[in-house]
């Protein structure tokens, strides 16, 4: 529209200037025909110019716009976390309290503990457990940048398998791995060691009675640990959204009762964090696999 509103109103008079310049600048007379010829260059020139201008006017002026209608936004975004964050700080003190005085009551009882209490304790480890892993994924988004070092992560995967031994046992889960020595990333220990934590628990609370889990780690362009259970596995829809907060399947991923629907989320958030790319792939009534492909340091 501003090409044709250019050439509409200024053409003649343009033209006529470039043209009185030409017969100028040139010692020869030009036929009518070579001065259109030139002229029209020299106004497509223009044009092209006046283009390039307005591009990059609406290009400043919609990253200005776009800047200011997100204010409010990132405003909220930043005041739900900041809310969240307060919340499960504030909650930390009276759960930790509850579960002094659940335990000094146990202590006092002869015999068996009561049931109820049992039960009460557990609620609230499950509880405490939700609000230490919200408080991981606030302070996760909050810190662009994080402590790097050079990590062992065959030695962080080995030490988790021995620790969950026991704990698959009591649902007669056989565990199988394969650990390739020396194999170092860039990163967090504390986080690195979480994730693979979080993923081996997750193998073992949804896999099925005397099922098994198997846990491999290679090293050759990447650092690569898989891990594979036989548990129901997850539908295909679902398996899109199951790095999401507080996200549970209708299917194998609801039936365990004590999960709090962020442990996955908490994996997602330090794999991304470490620049690591993590795949699920399941098959209802088969099992879930479960990679996730580390940048070797």
């Amino acid at each position: 529209v501003l090409n044709v509103a250019v050439y509409s109103l200024y053409n003649q008079r343009f033209s006529e200037n470039i043209f009185s310049r030409i017969e100028e600048e040139s010692h020869e007379h030009l036929t009518n025909e070579e001065l259109s010829e030139i002229a029209g260059e020299e106004l497509f020139e223009v044009m092209i110019l006046i283009d390039i201008a307005l591009f990059v006017l609406v290009f400043a002026l919609s990253y200005f716009l776009s800047k200011q209608a997100l204010q409010p936004i990132d405003k909220a975004y930043n005041e739900q976390k900041r809310f969240l964050g307060d919340v499960a700080h504030e909650l930390r003190t009276p759960l930790t309290v509850m579960r002094t005085g659940l335990e000094a009551f146990s202590v006092s009882q002869k015999g068996e503990v009561p049931t109820e209490i049992r039960q009460s304790v557990e609620e609230v480890d499950h509880m405490s457990k939700i609000l230490n892993d919200l408080m991981f994924l606030i302070k996760n988004e909050t810190l662009a940048e994080h402590r790097s070092e050079k990590i062992n992560i065959s030695e962080i995967v080995s030490s988790e398998i021995e620790k969950l031994v026991a704990y698959a046992s009591v649902m007669s889960i056989k565990t199988a791995s394969s650990i390739e020595p020396s194999c170092y990333v860039l990163g967090n220990e504390t986080e690195i060691r979480q994730l693979v934590k979080n993923l081996l628990k997750n193998g073992v609370d949804y896999n099925r009675r005397g099922g098994d889990l198997n846990i491999t780690l290679t090293k050759n362009s990447s650092i690569n640990l898989e891990i594979r259970d036989t548990g129901m596995g997850v539908k295909k829809e679902d398996q899109e959204r199951i790095f999401d907060r507080f996200f549970k399947s209708d299917n194998s991923r609801s039936t365990d009762s004590s999960s709090t629907g962020l442990g996955l989320a908490v994996v997602k958030s330090i794999a991304d964090k470490h620049k690591a790319v993590i795949n699920i792939h399941s098959d209802l009534g088969v099992g879930t696999r479960i990679t996730v492909q580390f940048k070797s340091a």
